[in-house]
């Protein structure tokens, strides 16, 4: 071969070198207020690529001043740091981002399980919102020797509940421990499930938006004090709504 043959090859041996290379590595410095889940989605890159890229098992070690190193992206850091959207409600907190909860606890295994929920969530043509804001008071889980099918979220009483998701009422009225329940169906044999109303503002058969006002918080049926329970169901079975719903850091 002569050098003309030799160069040519050298030059597509490069081109195929640097057609096969990784996209170059971001590193992305927290801010105070930023969360994980809000990292990633900037980056557009699963929560759990982001963990295991950093060895990181407990996400509560992720301080402000922490480098993270970001895989698979080519999306430059932010200009500010990624904080929730403003909104209106309670001071700090907005109706898009919900209740007052600490999704940085959930461990590894657990992200991957919320972004099968979420997916499959989307694929059926549904994405869940919180029905109002206000702090968890008890999660989906065994209590004591029975399973909580949903979230507990303490809110004053009167507070205006929102349907997750369009869909249909198919129940409305009172029902045992629930008291005053309202029951959503929705795209991909979903349900949401609102509980312990002081009243309903929705009948059976209405059609609801998303946002919707449903019901108001009260303490109907076996409630202690006001809450709203509220549950996501799939093909009737009882899902952790924490795995479908949007994530939101609380300020510390």
């Amino acid at each position: 071969m002569g050098w003309g043959g030799a160069k040519v090859g050298s030059v597509a041996l490069l081109g195929l070198a640097l057609g096969c290379a990784s996209p170059p590595e971001t590193v992305h410095t927290v801010r105070e207020g930023e969360s994980v889940y809000r990292i990633a989605a900037h980056y557009r890159v699963p929560v759990s690529r982001v963990l295991s890229a950093n060895r990181v098992r407990d996400v509560r070690t992720i301080e402000p001043g922490t480098r993270l190193v970001i895989p698979d992206t080519e999306r430059p850091p932010p200009i500010g740091p990624l904080l929730p959207p403003p909104g209106f409600g309670p001071p700090g907190m907005s109706p898009l981002d919900g209740p007052e909860v600490d999704y940085d606890q959930f461990l590894p295994g657990e992200l991957e399980r919320r972004d099968v929920a979420v997916a499959e969530a989307r694929a059926a043509g549904v994405r869940f919102a919180w029905p109002l804001p206000g702090r968890i008071t008890s999660p989906f889980g065994r209590r004591g020797k029975r399973l909580h099918r949903g979230l507990d979220v303490g809110a004053p009483r009167g507070t205006a509940v929102r349907a997750a998701e369009a869909g249909q009422v198919t129940f409305s009225g009172r029902n045992g421990g629930y008291g005053r329940l309202v029951v959503v169906a929705h795209k991909g044999g979903f349900a949401t499930l609102y509980a312990h109303h002081r009243r309903n503002r929705v009948r059976r058969g209405d059609r609801v938006e998303k946002g919707a006002v449903v019901g108001e918080v009260g303490t109907s049926g076996n409630a202690t004090g006001p809450h709203l329970h509220f549950e996501i169901r799939s093909d009737g079975r009882s899902r952790d709504p924490l795995l479908y719903l949007p994530a939101w850091t609380p300020k510390r």
